[in-house]
């Protein structure tokens, strides 16, 4: 069994200068970061840091990143982009943390091959995402990082929830092609 990669601060304050990115950090973004850092089981006074840079912006140019690891970029540009996803900018990456990190370490041992089939398998997921509207939604939910596929519309204004659930050929098709990604990811 594989051991538990253990996240340390600068992780979670690079993710705080992420949230800061747009100009702003929301409540519920804030909340999320101190509680995946409270969760990792991190010290009371790295906690303490953590909620300052949720507080106060924290510029991404000022992350000193010899503090993280290659691991810790990629898990951080990873939840950057569903930070990003969250506050409505869509990208396709997102979801795929492990699987990007699989891919970036294939091409750094020269196994072209491996990078080809990888990145192929992830573009059919890309491809169906394009075309079954909520299929990311699903595949975050199916990953354990979100606990329905509802999301918000509307604006800060005038949030409505709206439900992306697929049907049954849909999750079929979305869960065939994401079949194609498992020996990739962690």
């Amino acid at each position: 069994m594989a051991e538990k990669t253990h996240l340390g601060r600068d992780v979670y304050v690079a993710l705080a200068a992420v949230g800061w990115a747009d100009g702003k950090m929301e409540a519920d973004e804030a909340d999320a970061i101190v509680r995946a850092a409270l969760e990792e089981g991190l010290e009371l006074e790295e906690i303490k840091e953590i909620e300052e840079a949720t507080k106060n912006p924290i510029d991404l140019g000022v992350i000193d990143r010899k503090n993280l690891s290659k691991e810790d970029r990629l898990y951080v540009y990873g939840v950057a982009g569903w930070i990003a996803r969250l506050d409505g900018v869509i990208t396709g990456m997102g979801m795929y943390p492990d699987l990007m990190a699989r891919i970036w370490a294939m091409h750094e041992k020269g196994d072209a091959a491996g990078v080809r089939d990888a990145y192929a398998a992830f573009l059919l997921m890309r491809n169906v995402a394009q075309q079954i509207p909520g299929a990311d939604l699903y595949l975050l939910k199916k990953r354990g990082i979100f606990k329905t596929t509802a999301s918000r519309t509307g604006g800060a204004a005038a949030w409505k929830v709206k439900a992306n659930d697929l049907s049954a050929d849909e999750a079929a098709e979305v869960d065939y092609r994401f079949a194609a990604l498992a020996p990739y990811l962690r």
